[in-house]
């Protein structure tokens, strides 16, 4: 290693490119040699392609050795270096895992604010934090390309569970960055969404809507069941145009839950519950899949919702489901 470090500084171009090549092969780097490289690229070179493989061979040790972590952390997250290199970063290969554990531990002894804040939404160019190549990438996107998916999610949803002091929207913003929600994260990252749900309107809620599919709705009339004024609130941000585009299907697993919950309604009564249960449960379409209707007639429910129909007001909840679940063109006439 020392000695193609070296012939870095030969006098032939030639030379010194092949040995700036071989150091982007290179393994086994000890903290002095990757402090010598350090070193080297900094000094650049008069041919640009040597200087560019110079470059290109210290971002691959950095994503190749753990004690060279604390470095990798100074570019991401204290922006150290050009922003090529950032650009770089988030293009590149990820690290190694042993590399991706040394750095995730590093993050979590610095302020949160510092890698987590969500950009402005005025500047977020794509959503989920996502930018453009002509950014310098912020430091969870550059998380995102760097720390294997299976390492990285479970991470950061545990970053944003247990951080209860910081802003809800904060906190929703890191979950959303994660590729999947771990099966056993799935009941924790429920309830913070249905407590942000109550409290705040960001386009997070949204996408966490579409991770969390129709439990997430379940979870969320389960929970506030016995407050409808609050089950009330949450069906109408449900119901915005953003949100109505991706609101989950029931699955023929959900049949019974929605049956139960019907049959807890008291007949007849003008109860805002049975509004919320027939839009949030997309009650209108069961009717569509020919499979999903076959066994909605399996249930109680077309008969329960008949019980709605002589309340004019009830009535208007139920008679688009019902012409669905009928196979009618018109809807039952309400009095």
């Amino acid at each position: 290693m020392a000695a193609l470090l070296t012939a870095t500084r030969d006098a032939s171009r030639y030379v010194r490119d092949l040995a700036a090549m071989a150091l982007a092969r290179a393994r086994s780097w000890t903290r002095s040699l990757v402090a010598r490289l350090e070193e080297r690229q900094q000094q650049g070179d008069p041919d640009e392609n040597v200087a560019r493989k110079l470059e290109q061979a210290y971002l691959q040790v950095l994503r190749r050795e753990p004690h060279a972590a604390d470095r990798l952390l100074a570019i991401v997250l204290r922006r150290e270096g050009p922003v090529r290199w950032r650009q770089a970063l988030r293009e590149g290969p990820p690290v190694d895992p042993v590399v991706a554990r040394a750095l995730l531990t590093h993050l979590e002894r610095v302020p949160w604010e510092t890698w987590a804040r969500p950009p402005h939404r005025a500047s977020q160019k794509v959503e989920n934090g996502q930018q453009s190549g002509s950014e310098d990438p912020s430091p969870l996107v550059l998380l995102r390309a760097l720390v294997p998916g299976d390492l990285l999610a479970p991470w950061l949803i545990q970053q944003a569970l247990h951080r209860t002091t910081a802003p809800l929207p904060m906190r929703l913003y890191v979950i959303v960055q994660a590729n999947s929600i771990p099966p056993a994260l799935q009941q924790a990252v429920q309830r913070l969404w249905i407590e942000a749900i109550q409290a705040v309107e960001v386009p997070e809620l949204y996408a966490l809507l579409d991770r969390l599919g129709f439990s997430g709705i379940r979870a969320l009339i389960d929970s506030l069941w016995h407050a409808p004024d609050a089950l009330k609130r949450a069906w109408r941000l449900l119901t915005q145009p953003e949100a109505a585009r991706i609101l989950p299907m029931p699955q023929r697993t959900d049949l019974p839950w929605l049956e139960a919950r019907l049959a807890a309604l008291p007949p007849g009564d003008q109860d805002s519950r049975l509004q919320v249960l027939v839009d949030l449960g997309r009650l209108y379409e069961l009717g569509n899949d020919p499979g999903l209707r076959q066994a909605v007639f399996q249930t109680q429910i077309p008969r329960l919702l008949l019980r709605y129909l002589s309340n004019p007001v009830t009535c208007q909840w139920v008679a688009i489901a019902l012409a669905n679940l009928y196979g009618r063109w018109m809807p039952p006439r309400c009095p």
